[in-house]
């Protein structure tokens, strides 16, 4: 066989290959659709993908300016006013230190209890020890944390201090949480 024949035949390969895909796809899914799929998203709908030359900010939701200003995840529903949010900057960069101390102690002692325990001679008074020290670094963070949701909560309007209570008590009911 000629070599012209033989590139002519891969030619024709691919181009089936390339047009197959685009037909099926002009033409749809075949045959009936199974129940329980979702639905094909509409134009202008909610999951339809942008019109071309739409700018990102049309259709997807404005990130926050820093990373650092984010407000933690039990103020995520609330609207703080810009001195609230200023006060709450200041109290959580006040704390991050001190947490920071916890956090880094937490893991060295973790990290010593677990070697000691892949250790040949494991030694349950130095076991103890670490132990005790991961209890005491997270009651330290534990605390750190409760210390701050009630400055937090001082700093927050009464409306809105119902509104996180109420978001808290949806929250529990939807996931069972009991409170004694």
């Amino acid at each position: 066989m000629k070599t012209w024949q033989k590139w002519t035949k891969r030619l024709a390969t691919g181009a089936v290959m390339i047009a197959l895909p685009l037909a099926t796809m002009a033409y749809g899914p075949a045959g009936e659709v199974p129940e329980g799929t979702p639905p094909m998203p509409q134009a202008g709908g909610p999951l339809a993908p942008p019109e071309h030359g739409m700018l990102r900010e049309n259709f997807l939701p404005p990130l926050p300016p820093l990373f650092f200003d984010a407000n933690p995840p039990f103020l995520r529903n609330l609207k703080l006013t810009e001195p609230q949010q200023d006060k709450l900057f200041a109290l959580m960069h006040e704390q991050a230190p001190q947490a920071r101390e916890s956090a880094k102690a937490r893991f060295k002692a973790m990290e010593e209890l677990h070697r000691l325990a892949a250790s040949n001679n494991f030694d349950v008074n130095k076991a103890r020890l670490f132990a005790d020290a991961y209890g005491q670094a997270s009651a330290r963070l534990a605390l750190l944390r409760a210390e701050m949701e009630v400055k937090v909560r001082a700093l927050l309007t009464a409306e809105q201090r119902q509104q996180l209570d109420d978001t808290r008590a949806k929250t529990e009911t939807d996931r069972n949480i009991r409170r004694p």
